[in-house]
Order: C-alpha cells, then sequence, then structure tokens
C-alpha cells in the first residue's frame, strides 16, 4: 500500500533496465562475494552513452543498478496497482541487510513505498540479470563457485561516477 501524500506516477523502479525511459545509474554491482551485492552511489547519475561505454561491451545491468520512473501498467511485474517483485523477493529470497543502508532514491522507490524496509532488507541483493528460478527458489548461477575477483573496470567506473 502507498504512502500519504505519494502520488503513484512518481515513484520509481529500483530495478529497471538501461534502456527504460529517462534510466539512471543508482549503485554498482560489486561481485567480490559469493553473490554479487550493490553498492549504492550516493546520487543517481543519468545512464548516458558514456556512463554505459564503462561497461566495456558487457551487459550494463552487471556492472550498474539502475532506475527510471516505474511503468505502471505497461510493466509485466505490475498488477493490482503494485509491483509483484518485492512481494516475490520477500517470499523468495532472505534479507540481506540488517538494518536500512543509505539509498538515494528510497523517499520515491516503488518497492519502499509497498513493503517499507522489509524491501530495502533484500534490495541490495537483487542484480537485474544475474538470479533465475529454479523450483520455486530465486537463485544465481554464482552458486558453488568462488567468488570472482572484482574487475579493475569496477573500480574505475566508481571512481568516475563519484567525480560527475
Amino acid at each position: 500500500m502507498l504512502q500519504a501524500g505519494i502520488v503513484n506516477d512518481s515513484l520509481l523502479c529500483p530495478s529497471a533496465r538501461a534502456d527504460s525511459p529517462h534510466s539512471a545509474v543508482f549503485g554498482i554491482v560489486d561481485n567480490r562475494g559469493v553473490f554479487p551485492i550493490i553498492r549504492y552511489l550516493e546520487r543517481p547519475v543519468p545512464a548516458t552513452a558514456e556512463i554505459l561505454a564503462l561497461t566495456e561491451g558487457e551487459d550494463p545491468s552487471q556492472v550498474f543498478r539502475f532506475t527510471s520512473p516505474c511503468q505502471n501498467g505497461r510493466c509485466g511485474h505490475f498488477r493490482d496497482g503494485e509491483c509483484g517483485l518485492p512481494r516475490f523477493l520477500q517470499n523468495h529470497i532472505p534479507a540481506s541487510e540488517t538494518k536500512p543502508v543509505p539509498c538515494a532514491i528510497r523517499s520515491t522507490c516503488r518497492w519502499f513505498h509497498q513493503l517499507s524496509f522489509d524491501a530495502c532488507a533484500r534490495c541490495s541483493a537483487i542484480v537485474t540479470s544475474e538470479y533465475a528460478i529454479v523450483g520455486d527458489q530465486l537463485s544465481g548461477p554464482l552458486e558453488g563457485q568462488a567468488p570472482p575477483e572484482l574487475p579493475s573496470r569496477s573500480e574505475t567506473v566508481s571512481n568516475l561516477i563519484k567525480e560527475e
């Protein structure tokens, strides 16, 4: 249920694609652990061609986490006036955070306005194209593998975005 005073059309999707209308980067994927985790930026950065070029040909959603205005009924996850993803995540993955971490989009985040901090507790574990459904559980392809090294490109990307 939306919090009082929030206009449904002004909410942001925290799991947008790079090519979504008015897309912006609000986090960087950190691949140093068993599963990727999002490191949030202090403020969203427009997903310009220059920013997307920093992914060096990789799928941008494997490097960045994007936000854009919620597409409401134009999105396949949207039903009965709500996004279905936060409830799905609540039912299929454990909380990755025990207390809210700073987030630049929280005040206008659709997931936050639907499930409050319960959505935030799982948000940093969501990498748009990294997960798959196996049976009725959400899992990542990195299970059982050694954690990948953080590419030096990611540090470069992080530093460049901080300078913006």
